[in-house]
């Protein structure tokens, strides 16, 4: 199987051979009589006679006809053709290039060169990458500012929450001071200055940076708090009245009563 394999390979590489296919050519050519008398209806005997008498009358006519000549004008034409193939292709490469630019330049256009075709094409994948970086950084810049806007809700649900709850318990605390009141129970002798404890929510958030920031001025405060400076400064009037906090050469502090306001409100821990 490998021999017969191996014949087939050899033959296949001979007939794809430009000599072979040359030679064949031109035996054709040097001996076609031969082969429409073959192919002829003529009895056998007659054929074989007039090839012997007319076409090949002698050995030498064999070898000239059947090797020689074949052979001989097959490398000729192998090493004379591709020198006029070659001149005949390049002036048709030319005339095509020719024909070609003329179309263009009466169309208004010039041709491209390779070079400013890469350059161009470099240039788009260079805007194309800039393009998609850019894009990344929005997509990345979005992305914390969303997160930063979640924790930022979140923070003042939980803010909202603990005020809720230390509104709730502030509120729970006066009424059980007015229900002993009803009862007849006698109250401290402060009971005009902590009756009405309950906070608004400003009031509340004002109490919580005191806290955060004790001895700071008023303008620390305003500046903080971002609201106007009468309204902070009102609330800060109204926790010196309920005596949560206490002023000093112009520094707030918290008091006992604020600082316990806060922790049993739940907003501080204990």
């Amino acid at each position: 199987m490998e021999f017969i394999q191996s014949i087939k390979a050899h033959l296949y590489d001979k007939t794809t051979s430009p000599l072979f296919g040359a030679f064949a050519a031109s035996w054709i050519a040097f001996n076609y009589e031969l082969i429409f008398i073959l192919g002829s209806d003529i009895p056998v005997h007659d054929r074989f006679e007039y090839i012997s008498t007319f076409l090949y009358c002698g050995y030498p006519d064999y070898l000239l006809k059947g090797f020689l000549y074949p052979l001989l004008s097959s490398i000729t034409i192998l090493l004379a053709y591709p020198y006029p193939a070659r001149k005949i292709y390049g002036y048709w490469k030319s005339e095509g290039i020719k024909q070609h630019n003329l179309r263009l330049k009466l169309e208004g256009e010039s041709l491209i060169s390779k070079k400013k075709e890469r350059e161009i094409r470099k240039e788009a994948v260079d805007m194309e990458i800039k393009y998609e970086n850019e894009i990344n950084k929005k997509d990345l810049k979005i992305q914390t500012l969303t997160d930063l806007i979640n924790e930022l809700h979140t923070n003042a649900d939980e803010k909202d929450t603990l005020i809720k709850t230390l509104k709730e318990k502030t509120y729970k605390s006066e009424a059980s001071k007015n229900d002993t009141n009803k009862l007849g129970i006698p109250s401290s002798g402060n009971e005009n200055t902590h009756q009405d404890r309950v906070l608004d929510d400003d009031q509340i958030n004002t109490l919580l940076l005191i806290s955060k920031h004790e001895g700071e001025s008023i303008d620390f405060i305003v500046r903080e708090l971002s609201t106007h400076d009468q309204v902070t400064k009102y609330n800060v009037d109204k926790l010196k009245n309920k005596l949560l906090i206490t002023t000093a050469n112009g520094r707030h502090r918290l008091t006992p009563d604020g600082r316990k306001l806060l922790v049993e409100g739940g907003y501080v821990g204990g």
